[in-house]
């Protein structure tokens, strides 16, 4: 691209200055100038920076939704946590639909960490999405251990719902400390779920299968059935299927 005489201009005046170098046709910002400058702004200035940094970053490089969400977050100060988020969600959700479950987890972590550091109400819930990635990935201790930090907070405001949710992210997993871990997350999230049968219904699946021949504790087929029956009212496919493998691993 050709640069017009006024941008030549420009150029040489930053050039003189000393906060950019010219080198064979690629432009190179100074670093030690960069940080002064950035300095220089102060926080707010650096927010507001960096708001407009992201709102450019949309006009020329609208697929690059990582950085632009990175940009929305560092003006958290000044603009609220809400244009971080949406901007965290849509990178997160395209890096999902490629199966790049190892990105999608670390955008959902970065969502989570601006939403706790605003005591967003939605912290907890972006900590699961990306629990949910890191097993999707294979990570599964480190998907547990998301999971009990989701359970924490859950237990100390009394959220039955965020408490069952946690518990039912990692399943299937044959390692012992996990296991016992999970089954502690069922007891207590019960008794505080609520009147929603089908997350009832799908912890007293991850119940029923977490305490099979592993344990050495059984649960009668009647109690199986009676699940599964309860399942099948709530109307929720995935309650049905999980209760269905349940009632398979007890017959």
């Amino acid at each position: 691209m050709r640069r017009t005489r006024f941008q030549q201009g420009s150029l040489q005046i930053v050039q003189r200055d000393g906060a950019i170098v010219v080198d064979g046709g690629h432009i190179r910002f100074d670093p030690v100038r960069r940080e002064q400058v950035y300095r220089d702004l102060g926080v707010q200035g650096q927010a507001m920076a960096h708001a407009h940094a992201a709102e450019v970053l949309a006009r020329v490089r609208p697929r690059d939704l990582a950085a632009i969400a990175e940009q929305w977050a560092a003006a958290v100060m000044v603009l609220g946590p809400g244009s971080a988020l949406r901007a965290f969600d849509r990178a997160a959700r395209a890096a999902e639909r490629t199966l790049d479950w190892e990105e999608a987890a670390r955008l959902w972590g970065r969502a989570a960490k601006v939403a706790a550091g605003e005591h967003h109400a939605d912290a907890g819930a972006l900590a699961l999405r990306r629990a949910r990635c890191l097993f999707r990935a294979g990570r599964f201790r480190d998907a547990m251990h998301a999971c009990s930090g989701v359970a924490a907070g859950a237990r100390a405001t009394g959220d039955g719902t965020l408490l069952a949710e946690a518990a039912l992210v990692v399943h299937g997993i044959g390692d012992r400390d996990i296991r016992a871990a999970l089954l502690d997350l069922c007891r207590d999230a019960v008794p505080l779920v609520g009147d929603d049968t089908a997350l009832r219904s799908r912890l007293q699946s991850q119940l029923i299968m977490l305490s099979s021949d592993f344990f050495g504790a059984r649960h009668e087929q009647s109690e199986a059935e009676d699940n599964v029956r309860s399942a099948e009212a709530s109307g929720d496919p995935r309650a049905v299927v999980e209760a269905l493998h349940a009632l398979q691993m007890v017959c």
